[in-house]
């Protein structure tokens, strides 16, 4: 009920879809984050070893492809939940809200951000001369905005509909587990 999410899947496949990839997209990089601070916070105290391999060494690759991954399925779930408040659909579904519509926009924005961000570490990191020096204000400043968006993400989190997406998962196991516990399923 709460991982596959099957009760949106009744009311629209294409829904369905977009609620899916948003919400692994979104819970494996927020894991991913906080993976990596728990990984830096192990390399500050013991330098070397496997946090050191995963954060700079050749397991880095690991890391790289668990945020890439999951970046393009959120912005595939962000995509299709953009132009199902575009065309029109031929079943009625409740209007969605200006706020929803809005917070959608801004997720967009987070996602994108985050690829960009990607594509300009890269690029700084490369070995020829001409792309590592003016791209350092670039990236400082994209990472600034987007940090701060995080932060502003987090701060709106109680008053958007993001918090329904994070406690709807935990209502879904909560009542599972208690209907368990009655024998009533």
């Amino acid at each position: 009920e709460v991982f596959a999410q099957p009760q949106i899947m009744r009311f629209s496949r294409s829904r369905w879809a977009a609620h899916l990839c948003i919400f692994w997209g979104f819970l494996s990089l927020s894991a991913l984050s906080l993976f990596l601070a728990g990984l830096r916070s192990i390399v500050a105290r013991a330098p070397g070893g496997f946090a050191a391999w995963l954060l700079s060494g050749d397991g880095n690759v690991i890391v790289k492809i668990w945020g890439n991954g999951f970046g393009l399925v959120l912005l595939a779930g962000l995509l299709l939940a953009l132009a199902r408040r575009i065309w029109p659909r031929s079943t009625p579904e409740q209007d969605s809200k200006e706020a929803d519509t809005r917070l959608l926009l801004f997720l967009l924005w987070l996602t994108l951000s985050g690829f960009l961000l990607e594509g300009l570490r890269i690029a700084h990191a490369s070995p020829a001369p001409y792309a590592a020096g003016p791209l350092l204000p670039w990236l400082t400043a994209l990472w600034t905005v987007h940090g701060l968006s995080g932060v502003a993400l987090i701060v709106l989190l109680p008053h958007s509909s993001l918090m329904h997406a994070m406690i709807a998962p935990l209502v879904i196991a909560l009542n599972a587990r208690n209907e368990h516990a009655r024998k009533d399923l």
